[in-house]
């Protein structure tokens, strides 16, 4: 994997959670738009159209997704740990690099967000010191990950 590769790893595993958070809430959608209909004609009343058996696979889907999302987050922080320690070791050298990658990929900052809260006159010079630092960060840490 390259550096640039490495340093999206939080932006890969943020959308990847943020799915599965939407996931979850389509299947509590899903257990509120469940309807019980239960036969006239039985003393237990029977379930003709398997609402508990939905409700319970909706709930295991839940749960599955729930620790799914655990462990991504415990992934995340830990990437994010490290790619700050890689970052961080820049600022030395390159302290203009050090604060634009922690912005863009410690902080998910989009380079519009970027632009706006920099000194920058322009959003092109925002993506011309992008490429410099991804090159000052390949320059310390190498390019394979």
């Amino acid at each position: 994997m390259t550096a640039k590769e490495y340093l999206m790893l939080t932006d890969i595993l943020l959308n990847r959670i943020k799915q599965k958070e939407e996931e979850i809430e389509m299947n509590y959608d899903e257990i509120r738009d469940c309807k019980v209909t239960m036969s006239d004609g039985t003393e237990n009343g029977k379930n003709e159209n398997g609402t508990e058996l939905k409700l319970c696979n909706y709930i295991d889907k839940i749960n599955k997704l729930q620790q799914d999302v655990l462990t991504e987050k415990e992934r995340l922080l830990a990437i994010k740990i490290d790619i700050r320690k890689k970052i961080n070791q820049l600022e030395l050298k390159y302290p203009k690099s050090c604060l634009l990658l922690t912005d863009r990929y410690i902080l998910h900052k989009s380079f519009k967000e970027i632009f706006e809260h920099s000194k920058y006159t322009e959003i092109k010079s925002v993506y011309n010191n992008h490429d410099q630092a991804i090159k000052d960060f390949i320059e310390i840490h190498g390019n394979n990950f």
